[in-house]
């Protein structure tokens, strides 16, 4: 099937009637019509920013306020605009102007009429005007002569356009471990834990994960650090928040972290319990693990390989687990990898 074409518009943003100092972009989704003025980075490097933005968008361009009619045309009138900012003493480099497509009235196919103001300056450090001019989204002229305010046409298209398609992947369930490599006793009582685990995934790419995991079950005598391991590509950032005891051992602290390529932290020390009838089991740990805005490079379809890293856990998600590997060290055997 044919992809829709992208609902957005690009248009110059002109300054002094010649100047190209920017663009003036309008895309719309499936609530909204959002129109963006942007600076150059030329114009930024020469220390122009935007002071005042009005902005006027109908069905018609009589929808513009504007004045009566002469003999070339009318004048727009930018302060009665309903749309409206201004940004003094600093200026800004862009902004986003949202409209809902309900108070426009208008829906797939409508044409509406758009017309973008600005205000652009440049400003020295003492806050004195060196250069000031107005400034308009491209398009066609009211008034064939004088005022040189524009306005140009959009078509919104189809609410299909341009919506980013959003998945989710979802896991919620027990996860027990084992401590030794050699024996029969893979009964997975030796530690378990409770994991919730939610990816998100745009267009295909994973944009962020979190990650739950709570405490519930200890009955070994040997004493472990309970990982939980992600492969990942790139860069990447992680907030990790435990309930309130301190940590132990090694295992990750509550804070903030940046990361690149795979994921392996300590959840857990079962140093902590006491492997008795009485030990109190519901600590918990939450990771929250947002990809860097370039890093397009987990996918989706890397969920595809069907062989789990855990076999026992093949009947949950074998997907899931081809990525996600829990496992421990058993300090106690001198750091051997024991049966996950």
């Amino acid at each position: 099937m044919e992809e829709p074409e992208a609902c957005e518009l690009v248009v110059r943003l002109i300054a002094g009637q010649t100047m190209d100092v920017g663009t003036v972009s309008v895309v719309k989704d499936d609530t909204e019509l959002c129109v963006t003025y942007s600076l150059s980075d030329d114009a930024l490097a020469a220390g122009w920013r935007i002071y005042e933005t009005h902005l006027a968008v109908g069905t018609e361009v009589a929808d513009i306020p504007q004045t009566s009619p002469n003999l070339w045309g009318t004048n727009p009138i930018p302060g009665l605009y309903p749309y409206a900012m201004d940004f003094y003493p600093d200026g800004v480099e862009s902004h986003t102007e949202c409209i809902l497509l309900e108070d426009l009235g208008v829906e797939p196919g409508d044409i509406v009429y758009i017309s973008a103001h600005a205000v652009v300056m440049i400003v020295d450090a003492d806050g004195f005007v060196i250069d000031e001019e107005t400034a308009w989204g491209e398009g066609n002229r009211f008034n064939a002569r004088g005022n040189w305010g524009m306005w140009f046409e959009f078509e919104v298209c189809e609410d299909n356009g341009v919506v980013p398609q959003a998945e989710v992947i979802e896991f919620d369930g027990y996860i027990g471990y084992e401590d030794r490599l050699s024996g029969f006793d893979f009964d997975y009582n030796d530690f378990g834990m409770d994991m919730v685990l939610e990816e998100t995934y745009v267009d295909g790419v994973l944009t962020n994960i979190f990650l739950s995991f709570v405490a519930v079950h200890n009955r070994a005598g040997d004493v472990h650090d309970i990982h939980i391991h992600r492969a990942l590509q790139g860069d990447y950032s992680f907030s990790v928040f435990r309930s309130g005891e301190a940590r132990i051992g090694n295992e990750i602290e509550s804070g903030g972290y940046t990361g690149s390529g795979d994921l392996d932290v300590v959840l857990f020390d079962s140093a902590r319990w006491s492997n008795t009838a009485n030990q109190v089991m519901g600590q918990w740990i939450v990771i929250e693990i947002v990809m860097d805005a370039d890093n397009n490079l987990n996918l989706i379809g890397d969920f595809n390989d069907p062989v789990s890293s855990r076999w026992d856990l093949a009947h949950y998600d074998p997907k899931i687990f081809s990525l996600y590997d829990p496992w421990l060290w058993n300090r106690s055997q001198g750091n051997v990898r024991g049966i996950e």
